[in-house]
C-alpha cells in the first residue's frame, strides 16, 4: 500500500489544525489522569472520614468540626477564584450541572 501524501498534507499543512488536534488529544489524556487522581484522593478522604466516624462511634476519639476554619477556607477559595475569574463557574455552574447530572433530570447531560 503506497502512502498517500494528500492526507498528510491535509492534516499537517495547516499548523493550527495540527496544534488543535494535539491540544485536544493531550487535553483528553491529562483530563483522564487528573480525574483518576481526584477519584483516588476523594475515596481516600471518604475512607478516612468513615474510619474516624467509626472510631467516634466506638468512643475512642472525639471529632469536633471547626466552623470558623471551614468558613475561612471557603472564603479564601472564593477570593482566589474571583481573582482568577472562576468564582461564578466554581461556586454556581459546577454544583448545579453536577446536581442535574446526578439526578438525571436532563437527558442530555
Amino acid at each position: 500500500m503506497d502512502p498517500n501524501p494528500e492526507v498528510g498534507n491535509f492534516l499537517f499543512a495547516n499548523k493550527q489544525t495540527f496544534v488543535l488536534m494535539l491540544t485536544a488529544g493531550f487535553g483528553l489524556i491529562v483530563g483522564r489522569i487528573v480525574r483518576a487522581m481526584f477519584k483516588v484522593f476523594a475515596y481516600a478522604i471518604a475512607l478516612m472520614a468513615l474510619v474516624l466516624l467509626g472510631l467516634q462511634y466506638l468512643g475512642l476519639v472525639y471529632v469536633v468540626v471547626n466552623i470558623d476554619f471551614l468558613y475561612d477556607i471557603t472564603r479564601w477559595v472564593y477570593q482566589q477564584a474571583t481573582h482568577l475569574g472562576l468564582a461564578e463557574h466554581l461556586f454556581f455552574w459546577v454544583p448545579m450541572v453536577y446536581g442535574l447530572r446526578r439526578k438525571r433530570i436532563l437527558g442530555l447531560l
